[in-house]
C-alpha cells in the first residue's frame, strides 16, 4: 500500500493493513498484514498508520462495549514521511476506549516488522505517539475501580526509527513519544489522593527491537526549537495511571541529536501515577557523543517515575541487566 498526498493539507488520515478505521465494538482474531505500508503527506492535523487497524480502536462516547483485538500478526514495514500529529503503530495506531463505562482489550500481538518515521516538521505543536504494538492507548477507570484498557501478551520483534529530518516552523514544540510497545498512555479521568487506581495495564509484554530516535533541532532560537520532552523506552514511552506486570525489554534504546528535554528508560520513559512490577530490562540505553541536551532523565528501568505525595503508587522488584551510557552534552 503507497499513499502520497506530499501536495495537499488533510484534515485526517488514517491507513493500515486490514482496517483504515474502527469504531466501538469492533473485533479483530486472528488477522494478519503481509505487506508494507508507505504514507507521505505534505501535512495533516492527525494522521494513523498501523499495520491491522488504523483510527480509532476504540468505544464510541456512550458506548457500553468497547473493542477487541486478538491474536494478530503485522509483518509488513510501516513507513510514515510529513509533518502531522502521527500516531503510528505496528499493529494499531491507536488503542483503547473514550468513556469510563467500557473496556477494551488487546491480546496476543505481534508484530515483526520495521517502523520507519520520517517527520518534517511545518507546524508549531505537534506531537508524534509511536509503538511496536500500538501507537496511543487511552483508558480510564470504570466506577468499581477496574483497570479496563488491558494489554496482555503481546510482542514487538522490529525495530524503530524516528528521525526528526528537517525543521522548517519558528518556536518549534516538538515532542515525540517512541516505545517498543506502546508510544503514549493517555487517561479518561483522575484518581483520589490515597487511591492506586490505573487505567490502562500492560501484561506479559516483550519488546525485541531496537528503538533509535535522530532529532536536529535546528531553527533560529535554540532555546525553544528542538524536541521537547521526547519520551524513549523499550515498553511504555510515556505512561499515565498505567501498570506494566511481567514486561521485558530486550531492544536496545538510542538517542542521537538535538533535545531539550528527554525521558528514557529500558522499560519506561516516564511513568506518571504508574505501578512497575516484576519489569526487567536488558536492553543498552545510549546516548550518543553528538548529541545536545538540555536536560535528561535516563534510566535502566524508568526515566522519570512520578507520583504526589499521598498517592501509593509503586515499582516493586524490577531489574537493570544492561549498560546506562550518557555521552552527551548540555
Amino acid at each position: 500500500v503507497n499513499f502520497s498526498a506530499a501536495a495537499a493539507e488533510l484534515t485526517e488520515l488514517s491507513v493500515a493493513g486490514i482496517a483504515g478505521r474502527s469504531y466501538a465494538k469492533a473485533v479483530y482474531t486472528r488477522c494478519e498484514n503481509l505487506a508494507p505500508i508507505t504514507v507521505a503527506v505534505k501535512s495533516a492535523k492527525a494522521a494513523h498508520l498501523a499495520g491491522i487497524e488504523g483510527a480509532p480502536n476504540s468505544a464510541a462516547i456512550g458506548s457500553t462495549n468497547g473493542a477487541s483485538t486478538d491474536s494478530c500478526v503485522s509483518k509488513g514495514t510501516l513507513t510514515a514521511t510529513g509533518s502531522a500529529l502521527w500516531y503510528v503503530g505496528g499493529v494499531s495506531s491507536w488503542g483503547g476506549v473514550w468513556t469510563s463505562t467500557a473496556s477494551s482489550q488487546m491480546k496476543a500481538l505481534n508484530n515483526v516488522a520495521e517502523c520507519n518515521i520520517n517527520v518534517c516538521v511545518e507546524s508549531t505543536t505537534l506531537g508524534h505517539y509511536v509503538g511496536g504494538i500500538v501507537g496511543n492507548a487511552y483508558g480510564a477507570t470504570l466506577t468499581e475501580g477496574i483497570t479496563f484498557t488491558e494489554v496482555i501478551d503481546c510482542v514487538n520483534n522490529g525495530d524503530i526509527l524516528y528521525k526528526d529530518v528537517c525543521c522548517k516552523a519558528d518556536n518549534l514544540v516538538i515532542t515525540p513519544t517512541v516505545g517498543g510497545i506502546a508510544g503514549g498512555v493517555q487517561h479518561y479521568t483522575t484518581v483520589t489522593k490515597g487511591d492506586c487506581i490505573t487505567h490502562t495495564q500492560f501484561t506479559n509484554c516483550k519488546n525485541y527491537g531496537a528503538v533509535t530516535i535522530q532529532a536536529n533541532g535546528g531553527g533560529a532560537n535554540s532555546d525553544t526549537q528542538g524536541n521537547e520532552q521526547t519520551h524513549v523506552a523499550g515498553i511504555v514511552a510515556r505512561g499515565a495511571y498505567t501498570s506494566l506486570i511481567d514486561c521485558d525489554n530486550h531492544g536496545d534504546i538510542t538517542l542521537d541529536g538535538t533535545f531539550l528535554q528527554t525521558y528514557s528508560g529500558g522499560v519506561c520513559g516516564a511513568s506518571w501515577y504508574s505501578n512497575l512490577e516484576d519489569c526487567d530490562n536488558f536492553g543498552a540505553v545510549t546516548v550518543t557523543e553528538d548529541t545536545i541536551f538540555r536536560g535528561i532523565m535516563l534510566a535502566g528501568i524508568s526515566g522519570n517515575n512520578y507520583s504526589a505525595a499521598d498517592y501509593k503508587y509503586y515499582s516493586k522488584n524490577c531489574t537493570n541487566n544492561a549498560p546506562i551510557t550518557c555521552l552527551g552534552s548540555v
